[in-house]
């Protein structure tokens, strides 16, 4: 029903949780304590599908980089339940393969999905 992301990079975390509402379906998206909504409509801001995935960041001075390039571990959460996926890019020109742990590919719910892209080793806890 919860799901705290703590992004951790540089000996730096930040948390992000998303908090699931069974009477609209959807996880809300809370940040530094406080629920998120939208500035112009003042509505919770919320998604169906929740994508968490580990990417290695580069080693860049000016920016936080991460290799999406690759092939990681994640978690794809819907319906208030979360499972461990596997995803990866083919090549830059592709997006995002989601599938099981099975091989078996992930079907995304109709409807809006958030994708945090966390640095390895980053905490994802599911309440």
């Amino acid at each position: 029903s919860e799901i705290e992301i703590s992004f951790t990079l540089d000996g730096n975390t930040k948390k992000t949780t998303m908090k699931y509402d069974k009477e609209t379906d959807k996880y809300v998206y809370w940040q530094y304590g406080e629920e998120m909504v939208d500035y112009k409509t003042g509505e919770k801001e919320s998604f169906k599908n929740v994508i968490v995935i580990h990417a290695p960041y580069l080693n860049d001075p000016a920016y936080h980089v991460a290799n999406i390039f690759t092939m990681g571990t994640g978690y794809y959460a819907c319906g208030g339940k979360m499972i461990p996926i596997k995803w990866w890019v083919p090549t830059p020109e592709d997006g995002f393969v989601f599938f099981r742990e099975n091989g078996k590919d992930v079907k995304l719910e109709v409807g809006n999905t958030y994708i945090a892209i966390a640095p390895e080793g980053s905490a994802v806890v599911a309440q």
